[in-house]
């Protein structure tokens, strides 16, 4: 097999892992220009492998998904959200910076921070901006970029380039189902951002009720070892609990 063959093949395999690879990632990973991965994704997009998107490559066959409507997946399992938000704060810093994903369970933290201490939000969240906006004591960073309307999130290259330049303390991190091989989300841009925001971060808290659990979805953020906390309630199985904590993660189960 020749170098550019096995390149091929790790590029596949990258994709095939992760659902979506920018094309600075795959060049990063590969140890080449941008341009040969662009060649490189020309020839297996030409043999019915993959898809050129805006930015990167996705599967080839993959619909275009856009995630579910947030206020529909707002409404589902709400009052495990609310529980797992509280049991969240115990991770909030004194002082200093978090970044809150997004999804309707991170979300849940907002109405809950606390008044009395000065803290630094980053987020590409739609509402977790709204509902921050008039706290006085928090100084937001907006990660900016294209807003996506089901998703209520901003993402493109403005939003990964915002994202490169912060030192995040904690990062309360969602997602939209677990599986074996780790954390998904529906849509490619939401998982490059959420993977963007976990290289930048000391500590990963996953807030994840226990339906996300063997639930389908498109794009793989991240395994297990980059969760240091994980946080669901108390309908979750032994099975799942053990999945949640095989990375090494301390598993917090929130009373409803």
């Amino acid at each position: 097999m020749s170098a550019a063959e096995d390149r091929r093949r790790t590029l596949l395999a990258m994709v095939v892992e992760q659902g979506y690879c920018t094309t600075t990632e795959l060049a990063r990973v590969l140890a080449v220009s941008e341009m040969t991965v662009r060649r490189d994704v020309a020839r297996l997009e030409a043999g019915g492998r993959l898809r050129s998107v805006h930015g990167g490559v996705t599967l080839s066959g993959s619909a275009d998904l856009t995630g579910t409507r947030f206020d529909e997946r707002a409404v589902s399992h709400a009052e495990h959200k609310r529980a797992i938000a509280r049991a969240a704060l115990r991770f909030l810093p004194s002082s200093g910076i978090i970044a809150i994903d997004a999804g309707t369970t991170t979300a849940e933290l907002c109405p809950l921070l606390p008044t009395d201490r000065p803290l630094t939000v980053a987020t590409y969240s739609l509402p977790v901006l709204t509902a921050t906006a008039r706290m006085t004591n928090i100084e937001q960073v907006s990660l900016g970029g294209v807003l996506h309307r089901d998703s209520l999130s901003y993402a493109g290259p403005m939003t990964a380039h915002a994202i490169e330049n912060l030192s995040i303390g904690t990062l309360f991190l969602g997602a939209s189902s677990i599986g074996a091989r780790g954390l998904f989300c529906a849509n490619d841009f939401d998982a490059l951002t959420k993977r963007a925001l976990i290289d930048v971060s000391d500590t990963v808290v996953l807030l994840a009720d226990s339906s996300k659990l063997g639930r389908g979805s498109f794009a793989r953020i991240c395994g297990f070892d980059k969760l240091h906390h994980v946080i669901t309630d108390t309908d979750i199985e032994t099975a799942g609990a053990d999945l949640l904590q095989s990375g090494g993660a301390e598993l917090i189960i929130a009373p409803s």
